[in-house]
């Protein structure tokens, strides 16, 4: 993941998270949007607790309290350190690739004609997987996608 679609990531699940209550965001992200959105808070909160300035943590603590006042310092705070913390970058990557969608599917046929096993218009993140085994067919397409990313 390069750094601004980080960025994007993060404050797209921290702005939600910061402004609604535990209850409303479970209801809707669900429990696991909830407690990876709580990894992540937490996970900076603990990591810019260590700073000798406090200014990431000051900010991190004024977002949580209004958030559209702080998005953009935050935004910022998260570009600088992002960029100096490549341990913390890449926990924030890994956790958002453990978020992101997987979609699998898997085709098993004997004969066939005009097959498709994904047709999409758009996938902006996640994964996805075809597996076909096939003995026999005609017009058989794996992954037909008008856009990604």
């Amino acid at each position: 993941m390069e750094l601004m679609s980080l960025i994007t990531a993060v404050m797209a699940v921290l702005t939600p998270f910061v402004k609604k209550g535990a209850e409303e965001f479970i209801g809707a992200a669900g429990q696991d949007g909830y407690e990876k959105a709580k990894t992540i808070f937490v996970k900076l909160k603990e990591r810019w607790s260590s700073d000798e300035d406090q200014e990431a943590l000051d900010v991190l603590k004024n977002f949580e309290k209004k958030p559209e006042r702080y998005q953009l310092i935050m935004e910022d705070i998260l570009q600088e350190k992002l960029a100096q913390d490549k341990e913390l970058f890449d926990q924030l990557s890994r956790l958002f690739q453990e978020m992101s969608p997987k979609l699998e599917i898997i085709q098993k046929m004997a004969e066939v004609e005009d097959v498709t096993g994904l047709k999409a218009k758009k996938i902006n993140q996640g994964t996805a997987k075809v597996t076909q085994d096939i003995n026999q067919g005609k017009n058989i397409v794996g992954a037909d996608i008008d856009s990604i990313g």
